[in-house]
């Protein structure tokens, strides 16, 4: 894999923070070490992919346009969830995306 592609993770981490994806992308050893469960996590994930290589080589294409002849979609209604414990550290996070100075922060 090339390495000027993203995965969601790191795009988001940019959004937030650029200098974090900069640290992060090119000094992976300033990184916390991950524990084993989150380790355990990345490595079921990395299965799932394996697997879906495996199934569909070549990938999917997700571009095909499919007639729904008159019917609804909804896409998120297929796969409902909610990362709990991210939202709620989300929530406690200062958000400076768009602020122009460190008086607009403090206020």
């Amino acid at each position: 894999m090339s390495n000027y592609l993203l995965s969601k993770t790191s795009y988001i981490k940019g959004l937030q923070c650029q200098k974090a994806l900069f640290f992060y992308r090119h000094h992976p050893q300033l990184r916390d070490p991950i524990p084993p469960a989150r380790q355990a996590t990345f490595n079921r994930g990395h299965e799932v992919g394996n697997l879906a290589r495996h199934l569909f080589p070549g990938g999917k294409d997700a571009t095909e346009k499919i007639d729904l002849k008159g019917q609804f979609m909804y896409p998120g209604f297929y796969d409902a969830h909610c990362h709990f414990y991210g939202y709620g550290v989300d929530l406690k996070k200062t958000w400076l995306i768009g602020t122009k100075s460190f008086d607009e922060i403090v206020d």
